[in-house]
């Protein structure tokens, strides 16, 4: 009989990868691992609460006369439209939230 292997989801394993940047960039840049540990504490909840706000979807009514071809090639423009702009909304917050993590950092050495 064979095992299942279960591999935490992508959102998870980016969480992971995003806390292991942030953990190498403020230790190199010369934070204790005290303030390390601290600083992604604080932090790391709202990376998370950011990519929930980012990732939401929206609903747009499509007027009604439209071809099923027209409708549906309007569906993935938007859509299309829609994760670009999430992407690019997610990536700005994600850097504004390492600069956060790094003033953070910065004052608890203080």
């Amino acid at each position: 009989m064979s095992k299942i292997v279960e591999f935490p989801s992508r959102d998870i394993r980016n969480n992971l990868e995003i806390e292991k940047a942030l953990r190498e960039s403020l230790i190199d840049r010369g934070f204790s691992e005290e303030t390390v540990t601290q600083t992604v504490s604080a932090i790391m909840p709202l990376i998370k609460e950011s990519k929930e706000v980012v990732a939401q979807s929206i609903d747009a009514p499509i007027p009604g006369g439209m071809s099923e071809k027209d409708v549906s090639e309007l569906k993935i423009s938007l859509s299309s439209s829609l994760q670009v702009y999430q992407r690019q909304v997610g990536d700005f917050t994600l850097k504004i939230l390492i600069l956060l993590a790094i003033e953070y950092a910065s004052n608890s050495k203080a």
